[in-house]
């Protein structure tokens, strides 16, 4: 494995503490390429170490213990036997490591003590051996899960590590709630809906098929014309008494949230975009596409195949005709259509003169 000492330097030169300890480090600029012969026996100890580990002359690091390549441990920090500190990992002063203990990607703080047997920083590998058979409808969950013991898990469902199911909740078979996803109390999930990245309000109804939580469509183009994906890296939340229809689509966001305000009641097949807000107590119709960073006000209906435009803004109290498209913001309360979408008396207006037009050329 090839490790890159400037570049460590560099993300770990944030701490005040590494600091000190990479700048009285000759470190080199060279990748270097781990192997047995490259670990020296420590004085203190018989532990090994790295050479480009840097690590205070007061350490005990035991024999059988490993400190890897750009590891900085702190003065009296005490490694015990069979120990692993991994590559960049950091450990305060006067910090006790127990035995068999194994250390990545991680800070550890001044005076801590780490018992036999701890690991930190280790990527997390799912086995399908982990997971348990729910005794409310014979679904799986994992063991991290905090599910109350009145939910119901369907045979099929799935609750992966870290999710939080309230009092009453109904899981249908074959619905995945991800990891760390929250449901709160007395709300349904369909049949096949996946839940990712999201937090789930008290009494909702998610109907079959539904999709919460995914990447959002972000996307921005190099200097060599190449496509590369933005990050989507924030949630969506789903307030309280939200219905959502089924095969409805709500994107994570990316720059804020994705958010279903309370009582809003969403239909069939509709498209929701990442960073979204939509207020509370509002109707959205089948076949509806509301683009990114859109935010909608209370109160709000949108009829059939209504398509709203990226960054737009509409007011509370605003009606929108069936396949309208709102192309900019919306500041005043009423009815709208067309598109544009304008105020709907206009709209009707242009509709009359069209036909009035329409009829003279048939004449």
């Amino acid at each position: 494995m090839a490790i890159n000492l400037r570049r460590l330097a560099v993300l770990y030169s944030k701490n005040k503490r590494t600091q000190y300890y990479w700048s009285v480090c000759n470190l080199s600029t060279k990748s270097e390429v781990e192997s047995h012969l490259d670990f020296k026996k420590w004085h203190n100890g018989g532990g090994a170490f790295h050479p480009s580990a840097c690590i205070d002359s007061t350490a005990l690091i035991e024999i059988g213990a490993i400190v890897y390549p750009g590891a900085v441990l702190g003065a009296n920090a005490l490694i015990g036997s069979g120990a692993v500190v991994g590559p960049a990992v950091t450990i305060g002063q006067s910090t006790k490591i127990g035995y068999g203990v194994s250390l990545s990607n991680c800070i550890i703080g001044d005076s801590c003590v780490i018992h036999n047997g701890v690991c930190i920083g280790q990527d997390e590998v799912e086995s399908h051996l982990d997971f348990k058979k729910w005794h409310n409808g014979g679904g799986v969950f994992h063991p991290s899960a905090c599910i109350d013991s009145t939910a119901l898990i369907e045979i099929g469902a799935v609750v992966h590590p870290g999710a939080m199911l309230g009092a009453n909740v109904h899981i249908g078979p074959g619905a995945v709630v991800g990891p760390a996803v929250t449901i709160g109390q007395s709300t349904k999930i369909g049949y096949r809906v996946s839940l990712s990245n999201c937090i789930i309000g008290d009494s909702c109804v998610i109907h079959h098929g539904v999709c919460i939580g995914q990447d959002g469509f972000g996307f921005f183009v190099d200097e060599n014309g190449n496509m590369l994906k933005k990050p989507q890296m924030l949630n969506a939340r789903i307030g309280n008494h939200v219905e959502i229809g089924a095969n409805t689509c709500i994107d994570r966001g990316s720059w804020r949230d994705t958010v279903i305000g309370d009582h809003s009641k969403i239909d069939n097949l509709v498209q929701i975009g990442h960073n979204v807000i939509i207020g509370k107590s509002c109707m959205l119709c089948g076949q509806t596409g509301i683009a990114g960073s859109v935010t909608i006000g209370d109160f709000v209906t949108l009829g059939g195949r209504v398509a709203v435009c990226d960054h737009v803004s509409i007011a509370s109290k605003v009606r929108l005709a069936a396949n309208s498209f709102v192309t900019k913001d919306i500041t005043q309360p009423g009815d709208y259509g067309g598109f544009p979408a304008v105020p709907i008396h206009e709209w009707r207006r242009q509709i009359a003169a069209q036909r009035r037009i329409s009829k003279k050329g048939i004449a």
